[in-house]
């Protein structure tokens, strides 16, 4: 007991002289903590620093703390993020405002032909809208009988619409197949076209 007593106390001497070194370890690591580096004050509390090598205080820890606080500065006022996000939001109202334009258009075109046909051509024109928004993809159970609508008003009246701009697709269904009814056919992006027979 007494060789226990005799350990206890030795080991209670050492542990006091180390005080004003945990006093240090204390005071610095308040420090840094009221620097905004809580998880490395933490470090520095907790975990013991070896003979040759302090693995939480390296020698040049002034100098990585400076270059991570100038890491995170740059980051702060980083605005490469920021300036790519406006321009993919440019991107896509430029090309909604192509559409939009491309649109209105093509409804003034219709507007202006439709105001300078004749009552007959009118009728038709509106025929042949309703069958084509009634056939809608051309998939549906009616879709033939709307089709044929659409033609047989475009039969009547395709004369009074001077210029024609719709996918190749929809030629065979929309415009009736006479020689010599058109004086000049532009195909866009021919290279696209499907060339199968």
């Amino acid at each position: 007991m007494q060789q226990k007593w005799h350990a206890l106390v030795s080991e209670l001497i050492r542990l006091g002289s180390l005080r004003p070194d945990l006093d240090q370890i204390a005071l610095i690591s308040a420090e840094i903590e009221r620097s905004s580096a809580l998880f490395w004050a933490a470090r520095i509390r907790t975990q013991a620093a070896e003979v040759d090598h302090d693995p939480v205080v390296p020698s040049d820890w002034r100098e990585a703390m400076e270059w991570r606080c100038a890491a995170a500065l740059l980051d702060s006022i980083d605005v490469h993020h920021q300036l790519r996000n406006l321009f993919e939001e440019r991107r896509a109202h430029t090309s909604s405002l192509a559409r939009t334009y491309q649109e209105l258009v093509a409804e003034k075109c219709w507007l202006n032909v439709f105001n300078n046909s004749p009552d007959s051509v009118q009728q038709d024109l509106k025929r042949y809208l309703n069958a084509m928004q009634s056939m809608g993809t051309g998939l549906g159970l009616r879709a033939m009988r709307y089709r044929r609508d659409a033609q047989e008003a475009m039969t009547r009246a395709y004369r009074a619409v001077p210029c024609w701009v719709l996918p190749q697709w929809r030629v065979s269904e929309t415009i009736p197949s006479e020689v010599g009814l058109f004086d000049l056919v532009i195909i866009d992006e021919a290279s696209q076209s499907d060339n199968r027979p």
